[in-house]
């Protein structure tokens, strides 16, 4: 399908919607041509992996889910918990 046939088939489908969603519309074209300019310089300002603040958040072992209870008795030391007095 071409662009223009595509733009025509488009106009004549917005021309079936009842004017209270033309507004709805209106906003997602909007949304949909910010976010296609936002997405073409995204890439090009994207940060290293070295500089991403998410990277080393969830550091840790990888078969946390697996072997928790081993890790924790491994990790537990004498003064590690509550005490009481």
């Amino acid at each position: 399908m071409t662009t223009s046939n595509l733009k025509t088939q488009i106009i004549s489908q917005l021309d079936q919607l009842p004017p209270k969603l033309l507004g709805t519309v209106n906003d997602f074209v909007a949304f949909l041509v910010t976010r296609s300019k936002s997405s073409a310089t995204e890439f090009s300002t994207a940060t290293a992996i070295e500089d991403d603040p998410i990277v080393g958040m969830i550091k840790g072992p990888s078969d946390l889910a697996t072997n928790a209870e081993e890790i924790l008795k491994q990790e537990i030391q004498s003064g590690s918990g509550w005490s009481c007095r």
